[in-house]
């Protein structure tokens, strides 16, 4: 009969002369304790435009604009939210102070690109992501100290 040895947190097989043995092995294969479990492969990570909106498409500037209107307000725990502009495209930001994101849009608002970052993740990128100023056209809610 072949029998589990618990060596740390590896287990190798090793014979016996007793069923308690087979359990032990059979146990220690469904909690995943043999070492033999292959892990997943991560996935490529999808960095266009439509990776950043999946499952559903992507909103326009008017969309965009008006789900963070709806979010913000006194008690709503709003860290920041603003519209403006970055060059020639227009832009939405909203954070909680915890997470946030910022989406960029064409001059026929269609969304051309996004970052997000939260305070356990890397920043992302998505689609095309201008490296220039954000100029505030709009102050959306300011910093809601009061919580």
């Amino acid at each position: 009969m072949l029998g589990l040895v618990s060596v740390g947190e590896q287990f190798r097989v090793t014979r016996r002369g007793s069923t308690r043995g087979g359990v032990a092995l059979l146990l220690g294969l469904a909690l995943g304790g043999a070492g033999c479990e292959k892990k997943a492969e991560p996935t490529p990570k999808d960095t266009t435009i439509a990776g950043y909106c999946e499952p559903k498409p992507c909103n326009r500037f008017e969309q965009s604009h008006a789900d963070v209107v709806a979010r913000t307000g006194p008690g709503s725990g709003c860290f920041l939210a603003n519209a403006g502009r970055c060059g020639d495209l227009k832009y939405i930001e909203f954070s909680d102070g915890y997470h946030g994101y910022t989406e960029f849009f064409d001059a026929k608002g269609t969304m051309v690109g996004a970052k997000r970052w939260s305070d356990i993740s890397p920043k992302e990128s998505f689609g095309r992501v201008p490296d220039c100023k954000l100029e505030i056209t709009e102050e959306i809610c300011k910093r809601d100290d009061a919580g």
